[in-house]
């Protein structure tokens, strides 16, 4: 990305991204501790990821569905609803309504699809079907699907042919709970207070945040860290933001990737000076997504991991690298170690003691 565009993130740059991966545009003077984490996990999928950030080794893949859903899933899916579906194919939402939404327009069927990731999607225009009944048809298939798929997805949409579009909040997912053992029921059980901000409560389903702000666009959920941040009570906060994700990676747009990074990059400043001397902030991802690759789908990369205190980013370090880590679980193990919480349970490996 950095070669392809003009990137201007210097925070996360100062963080000491230039020094993961060098890069045009990168490369300051890092303030705090910087490495890359390779993934254990049997998948590159968005739960798979941040599961083994807080704890929890995937080790039997969820499965996926290259060649669309088997029939007699179909079939009990349409005894349900009392309609046939279309669709069934793997694409991406946004090619399914050029496909598809004139006819589900018409006919009041939902469309059913896939993509690289264990996921059953399923969307249905709003004329013919209130958001509450496909939620209702989501359950149904979480019961029917059981544990083989990570996540079931609602996604209602509106609009008339040409202009058919996925109402964003109106999106729900299902997923397979959260097992035991993560970093975050050590915390629940110290009687620490979590707190969730974006997708997290979809991402760790089941467990019981203190509170949760979100979903919404990248811009809302910065602002909402900074004022958790600015609060200063202690405990756990958890704050994913996706935009880079789902509105650039997936449509290989790298110019928008970079635009969305840059004002990122610039609210992270807000956040990063409100950090008290004691907070520690960990920057992370849960997977790839490269924009200028072929393909819509994740990429499995390395992941960047930086971190630093409020004292090491007003100080200006000292720097440390804490070279290439073996599993996200070493975010889960630094956590534990941060929050004083039994670490032993924990698979990764703590660099609490290089944050600066």
């Amino acid at each position: 990305m950095a070669e392809r565009t003009h990137l201007r993130v210097p925070n996360i740059d100062r963080l000491g991204l230039g020094r993961v991966q060098p890069g045009p545009g990168l490369g300051a003077d890092p303030v705090g501790a910087y490495g890359r984490m390779a993934e254990v996990s049997a998948g590159k999928d968005s739960m798979t990821g941040h599961w083994e950030l807080v704890g929890i080794v995937t080790e039997r893949p969820f499965e996926t569905y290259p060649n669309g859903f088997p029939a007699e899933v179909l079939s009990r899916l349409e005894d349900s609803i009392g309609m046939p579906v279309l669709g069934n194919v793997v694409a991406s939402g946004t090619e399914v309504l050029e496909r598809f939404g004139e006819q589900a327009w018409l006919s009041g069927c939902p469309i059913v699809y896939t993509s690289a990731d264990s996921v059953f999607q399923i969307a249905a225009h709003t004329d013919h079907t209130p958001p509450d009944m496909l939620y209702g048809w989501c359950e149904f298939l979480r019961m029917l699907m059981g544990d083989s798929v990570a996540r079931i997805i609602a996604r209602p949409f509106t609009g008339t042919p040409g202009a058919f579009h996925r109402i964003d909040h109106g999106r729900r997912d299902f997923p397979v709970p959260l097992p035991g053992g993560s970093v975050l029921e050590l915390a629940f059980h110290a009687g620490v207070r979590t707190v969730g901000i974006g997708k997290v409560r979809d991402l760790f389903p089941g467990h019981p945040f203190d509170d949760v702000t979100g979903p919404g666009r990248d811009e809302k959920a910065m602002l909402a860290l900074a004022e958790r941040v600015r609060e200063g009570s202690p405990g756990l906060t958890l704050a994913n933001v996706g935009d880079l994700d789902s509105k650039y990676g997936h449509r290989n747009d790298p110019h928008g990737w970079a635009v969305a990074f840059h004002e990122l990059d610039d609210r992270l400043r807000m956040v990063l000076e409100l950090l008290g001397d004691d907070d520690v902030l960990i920057v992370t991802g849960d997977h790839g997504n490269d924009p200028t690759t072929p393909g819509t789908d994740h990429t499995r990369e390395y992941v960047p991991v930086l971190a630093c205190s409020g004292a090491g980013w007003r100080s200006g370090g000292p720097a440390q690298s804490v070279g290439e880590r073996e599993t996200f679980a070493d975010v889960a193990a630094t956590i534990a170690e941060l929050l004083d919480l039994d670490p032993d349970t924990i698979p990764g490996t703590s660099f609490a003691p290089d944050v600066p």
